[in-house]
């Protein structure tokens, strides 16, 4: 896949500046467990009017300018095989959410609060190893996001409230943590106990994420996934990826964006997997669901 992958979460107009938007952006490339965990949200100020949802770098171009010049086909995983995963020690739940884009949540056995599918809504807790973490006050331009089920009312407009924030260098994290599961209508343990009065409680720093893949783990990261393509254009592809790859959350009957290329270092044609059309519908989905275009 392309790794400067971003979406688009929100969107402004500009106060005196007529035709321009502001855009929230996030990135939708899972961090490599290699290297240092981050997550990474830009804003961008352009005239152009694209709808939440679009696909784009982080210069807002879309996606989709770049995949019309290459050589691809939409073909449909026929079968995944992955390596023997013994005794795992936890599950990772890769997710992504308006406010935190694309994260892995780790469970351990004795941890997970309910059953998890893929596909399902869930909402998540971020938190960090500090106790007098403040959080400050939302601003005027973020937007006012409406969500049909009252605990998410609740918990998600008490977490607007406190949005972005500036980390103090005394951070660790961040963790996190499932409280619920909207899909199920199922609570976690940890879920906050509360009175219903007509102050909100503080749930602490919440978002509502798609669950785009589980997979046992290991304390090794050296599991691999074959994946098997049927593409119409250009028949059965093979692809071997490691656990840290985007491509490794790819299930059977999902739909992939595959390009074939001639590699000049060996003079052979070779294929590529460029996007997951399956997971990025999940993406579009939740924010098509619970976002809508800021008016003043």
């Amino acid at each position: 896949m392309f790794k400067n992958r971003w979406i688009i979460t929100k969107k402004f107009p500009v106060a005196n500046r007529p035709r321009f938007f502001n855009y929230t952006i996030v990135s939708v490339d899972e961090y490599d467990a290699k290297e240092e965990y981050d997550i990474w949200t830009k804003c961008i100020l352009s005239k152009r009017n694209l709808p939440i949802g679009t696909y784009t770098d982080d210069d807002l171009e879309p996606l989709e300018n770049r995949y019309k010049y290459l050589n691809t086909d939409i073909a449909t995983v026929e079968y995944t095989t992955t390596t023997k995963v013994v005794n795992p020690y936890a599950t990772k739940i890769s997710v992504f959410g308006q406010r935190f884009g694309e994260f892995p949540v780790i469970i351990d056995k004795q941890g997970m609060p309910f059953n998890i599918k893929r596909g399902d809504n869930i909402l998540v807790q971020r938190r960090y190893d500090m106790a007098d973490f403040v959080w400050p006050q939302e601003s005027d331009d973020d937007d006012d996001d409406e969500y049909s089920d009252p605990i998410l009312q609740d918990i998600l407009g008490t977490s607007q409230e406190m949005q972005r924030h500036h980390e103090p260098e005394e951070l660790v994290g961040p963790y996190f943590r499932v409280l619920y599961n909207l899909t199920t209508k199922r609570k976690a343990k940890s879920f906050p106990k509360t009175k219903k009065t007509k102050s909100k409680s503080n749930f602490g720093d919440c978002d509502m994420v798609v669950v785009t893949g589980i997979t046992p783990i290991t304390m090794d990261y050296d599991v691999q996934k074959h994946i098997f393509i049927n593409s119409h254009k250009f028949g059965v592809i093979s692809c071997l990826v490691d656990e840290y790859q985007s491509e490794f959350l790819s299930e059977e009957q999902d739909q992939i964006l595959i390009e074939q290329y001639l590699d000049k270092n060996i003079g052979e044609i070779l294929y590529r997997i460029r996007a997951n059309k399956t997971l990025d519908n999940m993406r579009t989905q939740l924010l098509a669901t619970n976002t809508h275009v800021h008016r003043r």
